[in-house]
């Protein structure tokens, strides 16, 4: 019996890979900018490569327009969330810059999961 369907494992393999990506860029970029420029900079690079790695790993879809542009709107949710989250940390709760990030994450992706194979398609365990 399978605990978790083999997309969930692939999606945290997935999300584990993307988030140290942008977290890196995110970390680069304070270097330079703002906290929220670099938080808006990294997401969207995020956001690219969250595309290939759930199409082509995760889900398993061939890419499509449909898919490529309703694919970003899941981001503009945990976008808006995010943001919100980080800045929440950071300004109310004294938050490091560096470690809000990665607090508003363990929030948005059970959500980010769910609008995901929403828009791939996917059902069941594949």
């Amino acid at each position: 019996m399978k605990f978790i369907d083999s997309s969930v494992q692939r999606f945290l393999i997935a999300g584990v890979a993307n988030t140290g990506l942008t977290y890196l860029a995110y970390l680069l970029l304070l270097q330079v900018s703002p906290y929220g420029v670099a938080f808006t900079v990294a997401f969207v690079l995020g956001i690219l490569a969250s595309y290939l790695l759930n199409a082509l790993f995760v889900f398993r879809r061939r890419m499509s327009w449909r898919s490529f542009f309703r694919f970003p709107l899941i981001y503009m949710v945990q976008y808006l969330l995010g943001l919100l989250l980080v800045s929440l940390c950071v300004e109310w709760f004294g938050v490091a810059a560096w470690i809000a990030p990665l607090i508003a994450l363990t929030v948005t992706i059970p959500l980010t999961y769910l609008m995901s194979r929403a828009v791939f398609g996917a059902r069941g365990a594949s």
